[in-house]
């Protein structure tokens, strides 16, 4: 899943519990998703960060 897609899914996520009468065990069920899909996107960002750290020391 590509960086794009993780927060759009997150925005559907969150403006579905926002504005429409979610069931509990549903919401629940988003918001596990919703961990998830967080969890990897930080993954991806910390990945990107490190990245640009090592092309940044190799441009010095």
């Amino acid at each position: 899943m590509e960086f794009s897609q993780i927060v759009k899914r997150l925005e559907e996520i969150a403006e579905k519990l926002e504005t429409e009468d979610v069931p509990l065990e549903e919401a629940m069920e988003l918001l596990e998703e919703a961990e998830q899909i967080y969890k990897k996107g930080k993954e991806i960002i910390e990945q990107s960060r490190k990245r640009l750290e090592e092309v940044s020391k190799e441009i010095e």
